[in-house]
């Protein structure tokens, strides 16, 4: 299991590291809407990219995770922030930005942690560009 999930304070993290296949990534999003409790327990994310060695991940992957979470409940609107610092990273994450059609899901796409966890909280700070 190529992730770990974990609360730090209002903020649900999610870090990936190593691999990561399709069934890590199903696997993930699974645990998170468990924790999620049908939409009881809505939270800010961040995914943590940056520990992904390598994946097989490729757009059907992203885009069936995206259809997966998409109809998910949520108590509450709530922003999921991707950090990157690699290019792989990058698109994997812009992928998932695109594809999301979840009308109470706001993703941006950092490469500084303390940026990234700003906007999760206020909507402050400058994402990735380009």
């Amino acid at each position: 299991m190529p992730y770990l999930l974990s609360f730090d304070g209002p903020i649900l993290v999610v870090r990936f590291f190593g691999t990561v296949t399709e069934r890590d990534l199903v696997g993930s999003a699974d645990d998170v809407m468990t924790l999620e409790d049908g939409g009881r327990n809505s939270r800010p994310r961040l995914t943590d990219l940056r520990g992904v060695a390598d994946s097989s991940i490729g757009y059907a992957e992203v885009a069936g995770i995206a259809d997966r979470v998409g109809g998910r409940p949520l108590s509450v609107a709530i922003r999921s922030a991707f950090l990157v610092d690699q290019p792989v990273q990058l698109g994997f994450a812009r992928m998932f930005q695109t594809l999301n059609k979840h009308p109470q899901v706001t993703i941006g796409i950092f490469e500084d942690e303390a940026v990234a966890r700003r906007w999760l909280l206020d909507g402050s700070g400058d994402q990735v560009s380009g």
